[in-house]
């Protein structure tokens, strides 16, 4: 029987393995940089942190979503 600690520990895992991917990915970087980009144009206060952080929600977001596409297809 996987004990709750167990259980909490392998989640965090995979929460991190996911946010590593997708920081470590081209898409997230291109988006990120586009995002940064518009945000000091438009004189958004901590422009980096906050195409950084909209950055990752989306793709996250995105995840989700292709993941729950791939459960309601099989």
């Amino acid at each position: 029987m996987l004990r709750l600690a167990d259980y909490q520990d392998e989640q965090m895992r995979l929460i991190v393995d996911r946010i590593s991917s997708i920081c470590l990915s081209t898409e997230f970087h291109t988006l990120r940089e586009e995002l940064e980009a518009i945000y000091e144009r438009c004189g958004v206060e901590n422009s980096v942190v906050t195409a950084f952080q909209d950055a990752l929600y989306t793709m996250l977001a995105q995840n989700e979503e292709e993941g729950a596409v791939k459960i309601h297809a099989h």
